[in-house]
């Protein structure tokens, strides 16, 4: 059953997403634009994240990581393996 969340939690956590995406597997937006991402995957991504309990471990690993290029996401993110199939289709 899916759970209500207020939407400064929801602002927070995609925040967050996209902070994950553009360490690990680029500019979300752009992989919108070219293809590479569908708007159904990018939803699917936002609901994983607003709903994992690993918020406080992203936002630390968010901070100690801030800049971008990290070639893995953290074990805990529950966006890990759509971060790196991005990060191995992100043109050079």
């Amino acid at each position: 059953m899916f759970r209500l969340l207020n939407l400064t939690l929801l602002g927070e956590r995609f925040d967050q997403l996209k902070s994950m995406s553009t360490r690990i597997g680029g500019d979300v937006g752009a992989a919108v634009a070219g293809g590479r991402l569908r708007p159904a995957e990018l939803r699917s991504a936002a609901i994983r994240c607003a709903s994992c309990k690993s918020a406080e471990s992203c936002a630390m690993w968010l901070s100690a990581n801030a800049e971008p290029g990290e070639e893995q996401a953290p074990t805990f993110c529950t966006n890990r393996g759509l971060w790196q199939r991005l990060a191995a289709q992100t043109p050079n």
